[in-house]
């Protein structure tokens, strides 16, 4: 296609692909593939693949080629594709050393709970991604669960921002539970949707305010000291429109007060 024969000409004016509905399938995916291995420049920064039936093998060739040293691709987004779980395996491999891809959408995959734990196993040694989107996906309560470790793991993506797992409604409570529990131990999401029930959305709603709004700064960081009052009339100063917020940290940092 042409975008390839730009791409192999490091044409440096080319700075997103997107190929919404091509359709280009495995063999398109490996041709855009094969293109990106021969541009040696750094301008492209976006590729946007919706509904293209990409299935694994193509995925696998595309996150390979965004594994070269030169490549420097921020966005992601292959939403709408079946790259099942083989492809989300690949792609967790990836997101294990990659240190440039910030943005990443994996909307309705036909990925299930494997592909959805290898994920999260993975993203545990990433310090990079901000953004990524699993909406859709049967992902279980073993999926959720292995987010919900990630989540609160003290090795976590310390990256992530906001975390997508809407869009499936998981039959056992167990995982959503999980889920919503885990956010009470991680100090820096601050946009995460999962398909649950009202009380449980107010909780999730509650922690990402409490996150937004700097709780991350009651965190120990070992070094024994306390942190500079005029940071901490900052974060106050954001929470002085919510009582409940206001609540917490006075419960928490009582001395802040006095």
């Amino acid at each position: 296609s042409r975008i390839c024969e730009r791409l192999e000409n490091n044409d440096n004016s080319v700075k997103k692909v997107d190929l919404i509905g091509a359709q280009i399938g495995d063999h398109g995916a490996n041709m855009l593939a094969a293109s990106l291995q021969k541009n040696k420049n750094t301008t492209v920064k976006s590729l946007v693949l919706w509904y293209n039936n990409i299935g694994p093998v193509g995925s696998k060739m595309l996150v390979d080629s965004l594994a070269l040293k030169y490549c420097t691709v921020q966005r992601l987004d292959l939403a709408y594709n079946h790259i099942g779980d083989a492809g989300a395996e690949a792609i967790g491999s990836f997101l294990r050393n990659n240190q440039t891809l910030t943005r990443l959408n994996l909307r309705q995959n036909k990925i299930t709970k494997l592909g959805a734990k290898n994920i999260a196993e993975n993203l545990e040694q990433n310090s990079c991604l901000k953004s990524l989107v699993m909406h859709g996906n049967q992902i279980e309560p073993e999926g959720l669960k292995a987010f919900a470790k990630l989540l609160k793991s003290p090795h976590c993506c310390t990256s992530l921002r906001e975390l997508d797992l809407g869009g499936y409604l998981c039959t056992q409570k167990e995982g959503r539970k999980a889920a919503v529990q885990a956010l009470e131990q991680n100090f820096v999401l601050e946009q995460f949707n999962l398909t649950c029930g009202a009380r449980q959305k107010e909780k999730i709603n509650f922690y990402l305010r409490l996150n937004q709004a700097g709780r991350k700064l009651l965190r120990d960081d070992g070094s024994g000291s306390a942190k500079p009052v005029t940071l901490w009339t900052f974060v106050l100063s954001r929470v002085s429109h919510d009582p409940s917020l206001i609540y917490y940290f006075i419960h928490a940092k009582p001395e802040l007060f006095i």
